[in-house]
């Protein structure tokens, strides 16, 4: 079956846009995007480009909407006056783990250069609390995270019961979980059955493994550690 698209109104901007989007190229210079449908062929009102796991349908009979796109790494942008009015196009630096085997170890040279030093984090101090994944919410607790290698966090959840949480895991070399208060209930892949975690109780978290949080109780405090080769949560 043809993948979804996402519907981007585009009014009287309609043929720029089309032209802008088919003139990105990917890494080698070949076409990014590529025009699959367009009709009617004589006035052409909408049209599907799809390339790199992306589909669009551009629509012109509606006032024109932003579009912002991140492109692969290595994409190139077209020469000249840049993108039409409300677009844009963001090319991330090379990811060093771009198809890299999640359960293999992650490689050491990667890992961010370790600065420590002493630092005191006090609850009445700057660093306040911030709403993180699945409304959790997070302390951090070594700001300058040791240059880059190091992340310790707070964790608080007010309100117990069903956690809206999702399937996920953490690009990180390592992970430790401590719980300080409350109780949660976690379930790990390849490890049985869920499991509940009370105050003392730590758990650690091998490089990329999925989890899911399911249940807590109210108030759960817990005081995650991670070496980090750039922090990032992936979904399933």
């Amino acid at each position: 079956p043809p993948p979804s698209s996402v519907v981007i109104s585009c009014g009287s901007a309609f043929d720029d846009r089309l032209s802008w989007l088919c003139s990105l190229r990917a890494e080698g210079g070949a076409p990014l995007l590529r025009v699959e449908e367009i009709g009617p062929a004589d006035s052409p009102r909408y049209a599907v480009v799809c390339g790199g796991g992306l589909s669009l349908y551009l629509c012109r009979d509606a006032p024109a909407v932003p579009l912002s796109l991140r492109l692969p790494a290595g994409s190139t942008l077209p020469p000249g006056d840049g993108p039409p009015a409300g677009c844009s196009a963001h090319v991330p630096a090379a990811d060093p783990f771009a198809g890299f085997d999640r359960t293999a170890p992650l490689p050491l040279q990667h890992l961010p250069r370790f600065r420590p030093r002493r630092h005191v984090s006090r609850a009445a101090g700057a660093g306040g609390w911030g709403v993180g994944r699945a409304g959790m919410l997070y302390r951090d607790l070594l700001p300058d995270r040791a240059g880059g290698s190091l992340i310790v966090s707070l964790i608080r959840i007010e309100e117990g019961g069903e956690v809206p949480d999702w399937v996920h895991y953490h690009r990180v070399r390592f992970q430790l979980i401590y719980i300080v208060c409350g109780w949660v209930e976690v379930v790990y892949e390849g490890q049985g059955a869920p499991f509940v975690l009370r105050p003392g109780d730590f758990v650690t978290q091998p490089p990329t493994i999925r989890h899911r949080v399911l249940r807590c109780s109210r108030g759960l405090e817990d005081r995650p550690a991670h070496v980090s080769t750039a922090r990032r949560t992936e979904g399933p």
